[in-house]
């Protein structure tokens, strides 16, 4: 489960120093003007703390809003802006977008269930986060990013969705692990098999050789042998 740790921050230019960020203050400024009403959420900007307005409504009558909104708007709720941060019509109303880094984190639960060797995974979001399912599965899965990403490449990960780039909705994958390496070893070696006779002793062998070929390389140390005895 993708659950939200802080509101995430506003992409929007500052036209006092330039910076891209604000940061959702909470608090709303409303505005009434005879039977017409506007409403904005307030934002400050990250760097110098100048103040942007986000437009909530605007020019809209009083009867036609509902009066459980308007109540929320004169109580500052802080479950409104969470919810106007994440309205698409917000967010094209005032061309901006949301910046979620480190705004997230990710509650796998009970993960016991990992050590199957097929394993069925549901990943619900919480809030509409764009997040990269490949990150995900590598953090809820204990696996390097590059090798899930291969294990995608090479079907072992599979799901009904693309796994590439964001998603910001729940998705499920399935993953095969028969297939995938228990461990590595140096190049040369070999995995032993069954209990180990002394457990002191690494599991790594390194393979006996197995001496010449027979025909060619055996016969010409026999002959060297025999001039020898000549």
């Amino acid at each position: 489960m993708v659950v939200p740790t802080r509101l995430p921050l506003v992409r929007r230019r500052c036209h006092a120093c330039a910076s891209e960020r604000f940061r959702a203050s909470g608090k709303f400024r409303v505005n009434a003007n005879h039977k017409l009403i506007d409403a904005w959420l307030l934002a400050l900007c990250t760097v110098c703390g100048e103040t942007a307005k986000l437009t909530v409504l605007e020019r809209m009558t009083v009867r036609s809003v509902r009066p459980e909104l308007l109540d929320r708007l004169h109580h500052n709720d802080p479950g409104l802006t969470a919810e106007l941060l994440q309205d698409p019509a917000v967010r094209r109303r005032n061309r901006i977008a949301l910046d979620w880094d480190n705004a997230w984190r990710l509650d796998t639960g009970r993960s016991d269930h990992l050590d199957r060797e097929v394993v069925d995974v549901s990943v619900r979001l919480t809030a509409r986060i764009p997040v990269r399912p490949a990150r995900l599965i590598a953090e809820g899965c204990g696996l390097p990013r590059a090798e899930v990403e291969r294990l995608i490449t090479e079907g072992r990960i599979v799901s009904a969705v693309a796994l590439s780039g964001r998603l910001s909705s729940n998705f499920a994958f399935t993953l095969k692990r028969s297939a995938l390496p228990r461990t590595t070893g140096l190049p040369g070696m070999v995995r032993r098999t069954g209990p180990s006779p002394d457990p002191r002793r690494p599991r790594w062998t390194v393979p006996r050789s197995r001496g010449p070929s027979p025909g060619s390389s055996r016969r010409s140390w026999a002959g060297a042998s025999r001039r020898g005895r000549r």
